[in-house]
């Protein structure tokens, strides 16, 4: 292996461990930035330094072969020693400024998969709206938004649809199902803090002719769900799955099209800074590996605009997806 690394540079590297990755080599290709064909060119390098095939493709996967997997495992170790490094040398961990929408998951659960791996990141956390994450983003106070407000057509944003957030029903308490009857729903009113999450259950309330009984979240106590349950008395919750975390529940369908809220990944067109580029790549492979952009057969709909410029990362794209939605 010591051989092999003083032949090797660390592009080729992160190339490899992109393709072990994604299986994929136009999504690997995304994520490093360059061509399909210069990544397999990069790869196909590295075996010939490593004196050994490391990867076998076919019209629709790439196979890391035995000893491709060796390789890819001590090339993570070899990238992330040098982040270290490289912190080290600039005398300080790197930030990122993030923000939670209030009552919700999506940030924490993608933050509990990142930084543990990053040692030399450092979070700060803070809590806001959607609109208002990009109203801080564009004046430069937080670094990413990650929020279920469209970016417009004419934006300085850039947008990526991390999670398809589905409309779920739960039993208020365990062993009680869930109902549609209009009595039995009770849904959480958000309010100025997640507007977007209001709109959906309207939403819901209109396609399906009905009506849920409503329950103000006291925003900022803590235990924000729990005054919902303690007002539905037994009936049934209705919230989206970054409200009901772990505790999940029965998708809602209308017409057998599951209801979402679609939450981008959104940073700033031409941010060329490291430590955002890496903490958005790795935000995607957590969404991919939990499926969340395709749960259950749920598909966000997609772009509405006519047309878009090309984002400044290759992973990214514009998108001015509307806060609810019924999946297309």
């Amino acid at each position: 292996m010591d051989e092999l690394l003083a032949e090797v540079a660390p592009r080729q590297l992160a190339h490899l461990v992109a393709v072990s990755d994604h299986r994929n080599l136009s999504r690997a290709a995304d994520a490093v930035g360059i061509a399909p064909r210069a990544l397999l060119r990069s790869v196909r390098d590295l075996e010939r330094a490593a004196g050994r095939p490391l990867l076998t493709v076919s019209d629709r996967a790439v196979t890391l072969t035995p000893a491709g997997e060796s390789v890819a495992r001590a090339a993570r170790r070899v990238l992330h020693g040098l982040r270290r490094l490289a912190a080290r040398a600039s005398d300080e961990r790197a930030t990122l400024r993030v923000a939670h929408i209030p009552c919700t998951d999506t940030l924490s659960v993608i933050l509990d998969e990142v930084v543990p791996q990053r040692p030399w990141l450092r979070i700060e956390e803070s809590v806001a709206g959607d609109r208002q994450q990009l109203s801080e983003l564009r004046e430069h106070r937080i670094d990413v938004a990650l929020c279920t407000a469209p970016t417009t057509s004419d934006d300085d944003l850039v947008g990526t649809p991390v999670r398809a957030d589905q409309l779920l029903s739960a039993p208020a308490n365990r062993g009680q199902k869930g109902q549609w009857e209009a009595p039995t729903l009770v849904a959480p009113v958000f309010g100025a803090a997640w507007p977007a999450h209001d709109e959906l259950i309207c939403h819901f309330e209109d396609a399906a002719s009905t009506r849920c009984m409503r329950v103000a979240i006291p925003v900022g106590s803590g235990h924000e769900l729990n005054a919902v349950r303690r007002a539905a008395q037994g009936a049934s919750l209705l919230a989206s799955a970054s409200v009901l975390g772990a505790r999940g529940g029965a998708p809602l369908k209308l017409d057998s099209v599951p209801l979402c809220l679609n939450w981008l990944l959104v940073c700033r067109a031409g941010d060329d800074s490291p430590v955002v580029r890496d903490f958005c790549s790795a935000a995607m492979l957590a969404a991919e590996r939990r499926g969340w952009l395709h749960p259950a057969g749920a598909r966000p709909r997609g772009d509405r605009q006519g047309g878009s410029r090309a984002p400044e990362h290759a992973e990214q794209r514009r998108s001015s997806t509307p806060g609810p939605t019924a999946a297309a």
